[in-house]
């Protein structure tokens, strides 16, 4: 029986980029990158057991879901600050319609006990200039 060698990622990135880097290319930073990743894609494309182009329309879908996902998230909190803000203008307002409710019946109960003598009007006095600091 065959046995097989399981190591890390990081260990087998590592070794990739070792044996990526040696042999004096005269690759520039960027394309020595891409070359890795397109390595590391096929690496992983074998691992699944699909092919590389397969492999990069999964990760393409991955990330798409991912951004409509946030997209869908950042559009529900939306809609909710918005009902919100609805719900608290519809309270304010509820709020003072009660309390204007309430102004004309204290007026309407004041108004009625004028008029059936039990209250009499106070005059208000003004208060008394105070006197100039000096």
């Amino acid at each position: 029986s065959t046995e097989v060698e399981v190591k890390p990622q990081a260990e087998v990135d590592a070794a990739l980029a070792q044996s990526m880097q040696g042999g004096g290319s005269k690759l520039t930073p960027e394309e020595k990158k891409a070359k890795l990743d397109e390595a590391l894609a096929k690496a992983r494309a074998k691992k699944a057991g699909i092919d590389v182009e397969s492999q990069k329309e999964i990760e393409r879908v991955r990330r798409e879901g991912g951004k409509e996902l946030t997209k869908s998230l950042r559009d529900q909190q939306e809609q909710q600050r918005k009902r919100d803000m609805e719900a608290r203008k519809r309270e304010k307002a509820e709020f003072e319609r009660e309390r204007q409710k309430l102004r004309e019946q204290l007026a309407k109960d004041r108004a009625e006990k004028i008029a059936a003598g039990t209250l009499v009007e106070k005059k208000e006095v003004a208060p008394a200039p105070a006197p100039a600091p000096a």
